[in-house]
């Protein structure tokens, strides 16, 4: 069965779910790990409301079943000191990529990892074990 867990960011277990096309929305805006089920992974924040469609981000709603989770990752980001380089206009671009739900194992997530909790941006994801 694949599954989500979901982890604070002292690496402890809140809890798990079965993944599914709707189950992925629960995560949308936390740094997730995908590991998909030929042993690769793939990290990033999760967005289940990007169409690569439509080329911009639609509000489903919660019953909308996806095929795809989009992972998002910051292209001109420092992850040493969590900061942004470059011209203005392009110091906040965003890297996408869809992972199908059908080639994933499992999900990691960490709860309030996303920006809209403070936390400072980081395409790495790390559960900091105390």
């Amino acid at each position: 069965m694949k599954t989500i867990t979901y982890y604070k960011y002292n690496g402890e277990i809140v809890k798990e779910d079965t993944l599914n096309g709707i189950t992925i929305k629960n995560c949308h805006g936390m740094k997730i790990r995908c590991i998909l089920i030929d042993g690769s992974t793939r990290v990033g924040y999760a967005n289940p409301y990007y169409s690569f469609e439509k080329g911009c981000t639609v509000c489903y709603d919660k019953t909308y079943c996806v095929d795809y989770i989009v992972l998002e990752t910051f292209v001109n980001l420092d992850d040493t000191t969590h900061t942004f380089l470059g011209e203005e206009e392009h110091k906040y671009d965003m890297g996408r990529e869809a992972v199908p739900i059908a080639l994933i194992a499992h999900v990691d997530a960490i709860l309030h990892s996303g920006l809209r909790w403070g936390v400072p941006p980081t395409n790495k994801f790390d559960l900091k074990t105390i």
